[in-house]
């Protein structure tokens, strides 16, 4: 999870062309985004501690122009072959393969149980 946290503030700094502090993220968030999202959670997101949850992930990822293998630092061998096919950069949340995020998250949740 710490992997998607400096990959979020990388993105955040390309977008805003700053670093933002979490108050500023998640303000910003609550305006974007279509699902309700708290300071908590944004600071979780930020600090590493969780990941958003999928149908806020994709919104993210096409907000932020983000690569979804980038943000848990996957190689493409790494994938199922089915989410090889869905690797592309998404510029909105319904151009996501439910897959490719389902295997992203499997794995980033398999990676912090092994960690603990």
């Amino acid at each position: 999870m710490k992997n998607f946290s400096q990959h979020l503030r990388v993105a955040i700094q390309a977008k805003f062309g700053r670093p933002l502090k979490v108050i500023e993220f998640a303000k910003a968030c609550q305006l974007r985004l279509t699902h309700e999202v708290s300071y908590e959670a944004v600071r979780k997101w930020m600090t590493g501690k969780s990941i958003p949850k999928i149908d806020i992930l994709s919104e993210l990822i096409a907000w932020l122009e983000l690569e979804p293998n980038k943000l848990f630092d996957y190689q493409v061998d790494d994938l199922i072959p089915q989410a090889k096919v869905a690797r592309s950069l998404a510029r909105k949340p319904e151009d996501l393969d439910d897959e490719l995020i389902e295997h992203l998250l499997e794995r980033a949740h398999s990676v912090k149980l092994k960690n603990l």
